[in-house]
C-alpha cells in the first residue's frame, strides 16, 4: 500500500542519517533508495529530502582523477593542498594537477635523444613552497637483489631530476652511477636543501663505505654539502631522512634514530628507538617510528629520549610502508601491506 511504501521510505531515510558518521557512502545510497521508494504520487517528505542533503554534505569524496596510467599510482600533495603530483610504477611520466579544478597542469616524460626512455619514474616529491619537484629516475636495467652489493653496481645512470613545478621544465639533474636507484627526495621546510637517500640496495661511495647514506644538496647551486654514512642494523629498508623546521635532520633506519644539526654534526640519538620508517613533528620535539614487522609504532620525546607511547596496529606482523604526522602534527597516518590505512 501507499502508506506502507511511505513508511519504508522514511525508515530508509532514518537509516541513512544513522550511518552518516560511520559510512558516508552507504548513507548516500540509503538516501537515494529512500527517494526511489517514495510513492510517485506522493510529495517527498522533508525528512527524506534532508537525509539526501545530509548524506551529500557528509561525503568526503571531492573528485576522482583518472590519470590514464598503468601500474600502482604514487602521489604527493603540496603542503597547502593546492598541487597534486602523480607518478606510476609502470610508466615514465609525471603529471601535475591543480586541486581547485583537478585539471592537468602539465606532464613531464622521460625522453632520451628525442625518444621515449626505457627508464622508469620511482617517485616525485613536492617542495615545501610547491615551487619544485624532485623526481627519482630508476634505470630499467637495475637489478634489485637485496643485500648483494655486486648486483647494485649497475653501469647506467640513475638520477634525481629537479623540475620547476610551474611548467615542468628541468632545473637540475643529480646523477648516481653504480646505484640501483635512490629512494627518497626530502625537502627542507625552507626549500634550501634536498636530502636524498641511498635506497634499498647498498651503493658504495668513498664517503659512505657501508653503502647506505644520505646526501644533502644546497638548492641554489645544487652542490653537495654532505654525505652521511649510515650503517644499518637491518639492510634492505634504507635510511629515511626527515627535516624539522629548525633545519635538523632526523634519520630513521640506522641502529637508532639519529638527529643531525644544520652543520651535520650528530646532536642527538634516541637509544632503543629502532624503526625503519618514521617522521618528526614540525618543531622536532617528537618522533614516531615503526619497526620492520609493524608490531608496534612508537612515539619518543627527542629532548629526553623517553618513549611516550606505543601504538599497536595489528596482532600479527605486517610490512610497514610509512608512518607520518599530519601537517599540523595532530594525527599519525600509518600505511602497511593490508588494505587499511590507519589514523591515530
Amino acid at each position: 500500500s501507499r502508506s506502507a511504501a511511505l513508511a519504508q521510505a522514511r525508515e530508509l531515510a532514518a537509516s541513512a542519517v544513522g550511518v552518516l558518521d560511520t559510512d558516508p557512502v552507504l548513507s548516500k545510497l540509503l538516501a537515494l533508495e529512500a527517494i526511489a521508494a517514495t510513492p510517485s504520487e506522493t510529495d517527498q517528505p522533508v525528512e527524506i529530502i534532508n537525509s539526501l542533503w545530509q548524506a551529500a554534505a557528509t561525503d568526503r569524496l571531492e573528485a576522482v582523477v583518472d590519470t590514464g596510467m598503468e601500474g600502482n599510482a604514487k602521489i604527493d600533495l603540496s603542503d597547502d593542498g593546492s598541487v597534486l603530483v602523480v607518478t606510476s610504477s609502470a610508466e615514465d611520466v609525471v603529471r601535475l594537477y591543480d586541486t581547485q579544478s583537478f585539471s592537468l597542469t602539465w606532464e613531464w616524460r622521460l625522453v632520451v635523444d628525442d625518444r621515449p626512455s626505457e627508464d622508469t619514474v620511482s617517485f616525485a616529491s613536492i617542495s615545501s613552497s610547491s615551487d619544485m619537484l624532485a623526481v627519482g629516475v630508476v634505470d630499467s636495467a637495475a637489478v634489485f637483489s637485496i643485500g648483494s652489493t655486486d648486483d647494485a653496481m649497475d653501469p647506467r645512470v640513475n638520477r634525481i631530476v629537479v623540475l620547476d613545478a610551474r611548467d615542468g621544465t628541468e632545473i637540475a639533474t643529480l646523477e648516481y652511477d653504480g646505484c640501483s636507484g635512490v629512494n627518497l627526495g626530502i625537502w627542507s621546510f625552507d626549500d634550501a636543501r634536498l636530502a636524498i637517500s641511498s635506497g634499498f640496495e647498498p651503493c658504495m661511495r668513498s664517503e659512505a663505505p657501508s653503502g647506505y647514506w644520505i646526501e644533502v644538496f644546497e638548492t641554489k647551486t645544487w652542490t653537495s654539502e654532505v654525505v652521511l654514512d649510515l650503517p644499518l642494523l637491518v639492510p634492505r629498508f634504507g635510511p629515511v631522512p626527515e627535516f624539522d623546521a629548525a633545519g635538523r635532520i632526523h634519520v630513521f633506519g640506522p641502529r637508532t634514530v639519529e638527529i643531525y644539526g644544520h652543520d651535520y654534526e650528530l646532536v642527538g640519538r634516541i637509544e632503543g628507538s629502532f624503526g625503519v620508517v618514521g617522521d618528526a613533528t614540525r618543531d622536532g620535539g617528537i618522533v614516531v617510528t615503526s619497526d620492520p614487522a609493524s608490531l608496534r609504532t612508537s612515539l619518543y620525546d627527542t629532548a629526553t629520549g623517553q618513549r611516550l607511547t606505543y601504538l599497536t596496529p595489528y596482532e600479527f606482523p605486517q610490512i610497514t610502508h610509512g608512518v607520518r604526522f599530519s601537517s599540523d602534527d595532530t594525527f599519525i597516518i600509518y600505511g602497511n601491506d593490508t588494505a587499511q590505512t590507519l589514523v591515530w
